[in-house]
């Protein structure tokens, strides 16, 4: 791990990147112009997986009436109360087990804690803390004593307000009787009906109030035959004789029984349920408990106790991440980089401390890391309040580095990138560079294209000479099966630009860089629009041959098939 640590952070330069690409990716490679003194910018990401066990202790105590099934086990506890030690090996955990399944009561913070009382061994075994740390308890604050509230009698006077350890007394709210006035009536055993309100009489339904109802329709003659009109003939009503009102039959002169009481005028006492006494339904009514209740400090038991105790916890803390020194790296995301950290790999060892164990082997190219992880999870040394006693770790150095680079056909500047440098290397080029999508500005060129063909424009031939003398270089560049740099610049140097072609035009001239083998040279290929111009490209072209000091045989053949096929 830490050897191939070491050799991760050994120096990149600009020549190893070049090497790099070159065997990786040559295609794209004789497009790329990196100067031997561009700028290495890299960043040496560092993956941790990390662990650590750390310590904590709490000072405890659980105070709990001396129930039956625990008495025995605590005479262990006060047995030991006087010895010399004042913290003593717990025999069994067995009685706060019981306390707290039994009867939920768990211990609570000891208030009365020395420093003292967390000092002593940490368990270990086979030289390892044990995840299980034993219970000690404080013989000093381990004690029991006599109930204060029941003094050891176990009962208390019922503290029921109305009791007062009667137990059994009269009821006041029915006066011993029984019955109590009904509420609903008042006593009267009669209430107002709920139909007539009261009144003894209803609205008579036939005739709506009226006293008269509808006996027929008469038709009558009109002045004219054509019209004819009606008049209603009413009569008094028969079923309320004309008065509008009828008796009502569901009430006794407008009273009706009160059905609460039953038309009593009374009902049972609730309070007593008309038993005239009331019996407390909290304390005792036995002869030797009478008007007692259960003492609530002890539960009846007359005796209290307590045990103050230190319990060690061993927690655990883990740390899988990427840290990095300022990554500088355009477009470069931790996420990506996170994809090459080796995630399979053992952690080592790299601290014990416990009692007098002490074993650091932190690497210093991590140590600072590890102290940021310890600041940020307030872990200590020394003490018992996140102590840590093991760490493991295991850690990785990716080296990523981007170096940036004129692309030779579109003469824009670029970056490159390498991820994990000397175990796993990616290549990272932005796609987007020869990415020629055709867009509204392209079909202006196309236009303008077909206009300028159909006219013998001499923007027109100006930019099919350029398009030509490109290819030619191209082809002279691969001609001896290697793109030398200087050739690069060169051609690049007589690009400039290509924003006068299309896409397709441009696609064109990025296939011919890719291809392998390229297509037989055409007469057309070298036809230019003027003799003058023909000779300034065969100019150039020999210039470029010549730019490696080493005209080389294929190159000096194409040349010459150049001239030939131009005559």
């Amino acid at each position: 791990m830490r050897d191939k640590a070491k050799n991760n952070l050994s120096s990149i330069s600009v020549e190893n990147i070049k090497e790099y690409i070159k065997s990786s990716n040559p295609t794209y490679y004789n497009k790329m112009i990196i100067s031997d003194a561009a700028e290495v910018k890299r960043t040496n990401f560092i993956y941790i997986n990390y662990t650590s066990n750390y310590l904590n202790r709490f000072s405890k105590k659980v105070t709990f009436p001396l129930y039956g099934n625990v008495a025995d086990n605590f005479k262990n506890f006060e047995n030991s109360s006087n010895k010399s030690n004042p913290k003593q090996l717990f025999d069994s955990e067995s009685i706060l087990e019981t306390l707290s399944s039994n009867y939920s009561i768990e211990g609570e913070q000891d208030t009365l804690a020395t420093p003292d009382d967390f000092d002593y061994l940490i368990k270990a075994e086979n030289d390892e803390v044990v995840s299980k740390q034993p219970l000690y308890y404080i013989s000093e604050r381990t004690s029991s004593w006599d109930c204060d509230p029941c003094g050891t009698e176990k009962y208390i006077q019922c503290d029921d307000f109305d009791c007062e350890g009667r137990h059994t007394w009269k009821c006041t709210n029915c006066a011993a009787k029984g019955q109590v006035i009904c509420d609903t009536c008042g006593g009267d055993k009669k209430l107002d009906c709920r139909k007539c309100n009261g009144s003894k009489k209803l609205r008579c339904s036939k005739c709506g109030g009226d006293g008269q109802r509808v006996d027929k329709m008469d038709t009558l003659s009109a002045v004219s035959s054509s019209t004819r009109s009606s008049r209603i003939v009413k009569k008094r009503c028969g079923d309320c004789s004309g008065r509008g009102e009828i008796r009502c039959n569901n009430c006794s002169n407008g009273k009706v029984p009160c059905s609460t009481c039953s038309a009593q005028g009374k009902v049972i006492c609730p309070e007593c349920n008309g038993h005239k006494n009331i019996v407390c339904g909290k304390c005792y009514g036995d002869k030797n408990r009478y008007g007692l209740i259960d003492c609530p400090e002890c539960k009846a038991m007359g005796r209290m106790a307590q045990i103050s105790y230190v319990e060690t916890k061993i927690l655990q803390k883990s740390v899988d991440k990427l840290f990095n020194n300022n990554n500088e790296l355009v477009n470069v995301a931790e996420d990506t980089v996170l994809k090459f950290a080796d995630k399979s790999s053992q952690q080592e060892v790299v601290l014990k401390n416990f009692n007098e164990v002490f074993y650091k082997d932190y690497d210093e190219i991590v140590e600072d890391i590890l102290k940021q992880i310890q600041n940020e999870s307030d872990f200590i040394f020394d003490g018992y309040t996140n102590k840590v006693v093991r760490e493991e770790l295991f850690f990785q150095v990716i080296p990523c580095v981007q170096v940036q680079y004129k692309h030779m056909l579109t003469n824009t500047e670029q970056e490159v990138t390498i991820l994990d440098f000397f175990n796993n290397p990616k290549l990272v080029i932005d796609g987007e560079v020869e990415n020629q999508n055709s867009t509204l500005k392209d079909t202006g060129k196309k236009l303008g294209n077909f206009f300028g063909k159909l006219f013998k424009s001499k923007g027109f031939k100006q930019k099919e000479d350029t398009k030509k003398e490109i290819k030619l270089m191209i082809r002279l560049a691969k001609a001896d099966g290697k793109i030398e740099d200087s050739e690069k610049v060169f051609l690049s140097s007589k690009i400039t630009s290509l924003d006068m072609f299309t896409s397709i035009e441009k696609t064109d001239l990025f296939n011919m860089m890719d291809d392998s083998i390229l297509p037989e040279l055409e007469p057309d290929d070298v036809k230019f629009s003027s003799s003058d111009k023909f000779s300034e490209v065969f100019q150039n072209l020999q210039t470029m041959a010549a730019e490696d000091e080493d005209v080389d045989s294929s190159e000096q053949e194409l040349l010459d098939k150049i001239k030939s096929l131009n005559n």
